[in-house]
């Protein structure tokens, strides 16, 4: 069994190095924001949202714009271009619902966390576009509080 001492010992050790990842965290998020690429996405209409996980204090980003085509939008090329060389490439997937239809293109970022580029399609897409498949129907049971 550990010591009072050696006990406040790790409490301060694991303090510091929280400290320490919070500065990288902070640094990182400066990079990312002052990144003159990514500012013109931004200027020309994409929107950029970062998040710090505060259980492992690293940092993650998401770059969300709309395009009408996947293939030739200039704007969305040339965030995954800049994405690709800060980050490395993971996996995307889509998602189609009532309400969107977007791709997701996510990355690793070096120091930890992740980069999400989401591309919302507009309706009026020339190459993809939302289109409905079938329907579902869900058989939920439903619930009451009754009191004898």
């Amino acid at each position: 069994m550990k010591a009072w001492a050696e006990l406040i010992q790790d409490v301060v050790e694991a303090k510091r190095t929280a400290t320490k990842r919070l500065y990288d965290v902070r640094k990182a998020q400066g990079s990312i924001l002052a990144d003159a690429a990514l500012a013109e996405q931004v200027a020309a209409g994409a929107s950029l949202r970062l998040y710090v996980d505060s259980w492992t204090a690293s940092l993650s980003a998401a770059v969300e714009l709309s395009v009408v085509d996947l293939k030739t939008d200039t704007l969305l090329l040339a965030t995954l271009e800049r994405a690709l060389a800060v980050a490395e490439a993971t996996k995307s997937h889509d998602i189609a619902n009532e309400w969107q239809a977007e791709r997701v293109f996510c990355f690793t970022l070096p120091g930890g966390g992740d980069l999400r580029v989401e591309a919302n399609i507009k309706a009026d897409g020339t190459t993809c576009r939302k289109v409905q498949v079938g329907v579902t129907t869900r058989v939920e049971p439903t619930y009451e509080l009754r009191c004898d």
